[in-house]
């Protein structure tokens, strides 16, 4: 990249801020779906919700029970179709752990594709959550867990 010449630094420039703002008005159309109890809505009539919104909106409300317990939200994949949702301190015992759901693992997926392995801060409607996402192993069942920071 040759800085010295202007007009390619602002042609450069540009592109960035417009990729920027293309970015910013996914994520608003992506968090205009969802309010900041996590519910579903549809504002845009179109009667279905993308996979991924739906998916971050039902991370919302496990992440909203996980903090109102004070615990880690831990999904238990399954062989099957569905992954087991439970509240507790991965480091404990299973049984010490209270189950408080169900979710497909289609939707689990989508989950894993929104959020990274390590800190991640995420928004979903106008609420942002901080939380560290986890593996860890249960039985024979590996689980992934998401810790409030």
């Amino acid at each position: 990249m040759n800085f010295a010449d202007p007009e390619r630094s602002r042609l450069m420039y540009d592109a960035r801020r417009e990729r920027e703002k293309e970015r910013k008005k996914e994520r608003g159309a992506r968090q205009a779906v969802c309010n900041d109890k996590g519910a579903l809505m549809d504002s845009s009539g179109r009667g279905s919700i993308d996979a991924t919104t739906e998916a971050l909106a039902t991370l919302s409300e496990y992440l909203e029970r996980s903090l109102d317990a004070g615990a880690s939200l831990i999904l238990v994949r399954s062989r099957s179709e569905k992954s087991d949702v439970y509240l507790g301190d991965a480091s404990e015992a299973q049984t010490d752990w209270r189950r408080c759901g169900v979710i497909q693992n289609a939707m689990v997926g989508k989950i894993l594709e929104a959020t990274n392995s390590g800190f991640n801060e995420l928004t979903i409607g106008n609420q942002t959550y901080r939380f560290n996402r986890s593996f860890t192993q249960v039985a024979d069942h590996g689980a992934v867990v998401f810790s409030p920071s």
